[in-house]
């Protein structure tokens, strides 16, 4: 009877070395890749929830005369407005407790993390409360300034009979190049309630009042556009100059129009507002 001996191998210190050394260099391959995927597919949904939205605005066109949905309305004053405490029905709530087809979530852009909506996220909006706040808190917004909130005056003469209307979607010269909903972020009050990150309207130039949003890649910024089609558009061109005259040129811009007449009477702005409402 003999003793066998049993020879055992194993990884040497640089074997062992050089197979964490592969392991490192292909994690460090495939993650930007993973990232890049992330982002693309978060792109995607942003698409389709502005998508999902544009129909359900387009829906609500259907049901009133070709108007495109007011961004606020209050019964029985001019102060039609976004504010807290101010409107009875904002345009989010209406298109989604009215059956329009828009769920709180499609208001949600999937760039952001869950965790940073807290209390005030549009997802925990009231369903039967037209007027709750929260339904202020979207991260798209909507094209105030010249589709869902003109200003018209009643009369030259008595400016301060002021109401507000919507435009009409045949209203609208070149619906693939006119911005009806955006990708929005309000930075003013982004850690401050009553507000989340989002700005429910659009109607200047980004500040930290709220404006267009370049969050996606290449800092696109994804638009849905008054045909219904939903692009994104590189931010910086998005702007189109930082004046009243490339405003009125641009995607948002009141010579979008085809129903656009000036007025003698001005409220301070650096743009007229008298409609023709015909």
């Amino acid at each position: 009877m003999h003793n066998q001996k049993t020879n055992l191998s194993g990884f040497t210190l640089i074997e062992l070395l050089v197979v964490i050394s592969i392991i490192a260099l292909l994690v460090g391959i495939l993650l930007p890749a993973l990232g890049a995927a992330r982002k693309t597919a978060q792109d995607a949904v942003c698409m389709s929830n502005e998508r999902q939205v544009g129909i359900a605005i387009m829906a609500y066109g259907t049901d009133n005369t070709d108007y495109v949905v007011h961004y606020a309305y209050r019964e029985g004053t001019a102060a039609n407005t976004w504010g807290a405490g101010t409107a009875q029905v904002h345009w989010t709530s209406l298109i989604t407790i009215g059956g329009y087809g828009s769920t709180r979530d499609m208001f949600v852009c999937p760039i952001f993390n869950e965790a940073e909506e807290g209390v005030h996220s549009i997802r925990q909006a009231d369903m039967e409360d037209y007027a709750g706040y929260r339904w202020r808190n979207s991260d798209y917004g909507i094209n105030w300034y010249t589709l869902a909130g003109r200003v018209a005056l009643e009369a030259d003469s008595n400016p301060v009979a002021k109401w507000q209307q919507s435009s009409r979607f045949g209203a609208v010269l070149n619906p693939t190049e006119t911005l009806l909903v955006a990708d929005t972020w309000f930075e003013l009050f982004k850690d401050n309630p009553p507000s989340q990150r989002g700005q429910g309207v659009i109607g200047g130039f980004p500040t930290v009042w709220g404006g267009p949003h370049g969050r996606h890649n290449n800092q696109k910024c994804n638009i849905l556009w008054a045909d219904g089609h939903v692009e994104g558009m590189p931010f910086p061109s998005l702007l189109m100059g930082a004046n009243a005259t490339a405003r009125a040129e641009g995607p948002w811009g009141e010579n979008q129009l085809g129903v656009f007449t000036y007025s003698t009477y001005s409220r301070g702005l650096d743009n007229p507002n008298r409609w023709d409402l015909e």
